[in-house]
């Protein structure tokens, strides 16, 4: 048995999730058959049929969201768990909306579950005002770098020295050449995978990266070794005070990380930040949030700061 997170669009808006399991044998786009304006419930069961007619049978779904999903549902999208899917010449957007009073940063970054050792770099980013809004965006567009470590206020930061498009399944190699590391295409991967081999002589900051910015290095590779990219990003969001872009992401947020998950179809989403009596709240907006005390917040912000 397998779970998949199907999105329901209701009439004006789009719910996030529910959990429905059911025979491993679904891809693509399925279409989940209930009746219009029906709320679902844990234990009812629905119908699961593709495009083309094909019926899989009845699947056990069971709600994971909060009692504002009542609406005319009218059809279903089958989501991965990850934005590792996400389509090919999309731009894709992420806006931030900060309803406190005091300026953040929301940043978002990649990780790829299947490749260790990698450091994940403050991808894209945007800093907001008070009662300020803001965001980014982004294609799906790979490329590969050599990065130089710098340091920034004490912050470790990558600034990519070179930057060159790649597609998925293409091998590089970085050598020395003309008084600098340099890379060149140097044959195939595997399918969904960059690999990229230092021939340098020294050692090597070899990186991954989307739309023009670095998004992951793997760092101090040895001469004759290879940094291997196994390309199915799961994107996050997390509020910073204070990041530089390129810093490695290393847990001194102030609020987060939520993970960034397009429902099937959708292409824009809107974080905010808010206070809620005596909470901080950030989270996407009509769906799930973070909360935490305002007092504890302000606590480690303090800390931050005096690090």
């Amino acid at each position: 048995m397998t779970d998949y997170k199907l999105s329901l669009k209701p009439t004006g808006k789009w719910t996030y999730a529910t959990t429905c399991s059911g025979p491993d044998k679904l891809s693509g786009t399925v279409q989940l058959t209930y009746k219009e304006g029906e709320l679902l419930k844990k234990g009812y069961t629905y119908k699961i049929s593709d495009n083309s007619g094909t019926d899989f049978g009845l699947w056990a779904c069971e709600r994971t969201w909060d009692d504002k999903t009542e609406g005319d549902f009218t059809s279903a999208k089958l989501a991965a768990e990850t934005s590792s899917e996400l389509a090919a010449e999309t731009t894709y957007s992420v806006d931030f909306e900060n309803k406190t009073p005091d300026t953040w940063t929301m940043s978002i970054y990649q990780t790829l579950p299947t490749s260790p050792g990698l450091k994940s770099l403050s991808w894209k980013q945007t800093t907001v005002p008070k009662n300020g809004e803001s965001g980014v965006e982004w294609s799906i567009s790979y490329l590969v770098g050599i990065a130089n470590y710098k340091q920034i206020g004490g912050k470790g930061v990558y600034k990519a020295s070179q930057k060159l498009g790649t597609q998925l399944g293409q091998k590089w190699a970085c050598r020395f050449q003309d008084g600098a590391q340099q890379l060149f295409e140097d044959g195939s991967a595997n399918p969904g995978q960059v690999l990229i081999q230092n021939k340098s002589g020294d050692l090597a900051n070899l990186g991954i990266g989307m739309d023009g910015d670095l998004a992951l290095v793997q760092s101090n590779v040895y001469s004759g070794n290879s940094a291997q990219f196994e390309v199915a990003p799961v994107y996050w969001v997390a509020l910073y005070k204070d990041v530089v872009q390129g810093e490695v992401i290393s847990g001194n947020q102030v609020h987060g990380p939520l993970q960034v998950v397009f429902p099937g179809g959708v292409t824009h989403l809107t974080y905010e930040a808010y206070i809620d009596g005596n909470e901080f709240v950030f989270g996407l907006k009509g769906g799930p949030a973070l909360r935490a005390p305002l007092d504890q917040v302000e606590m480690r912000l303090r800390m931050l700061q005096a690090a």
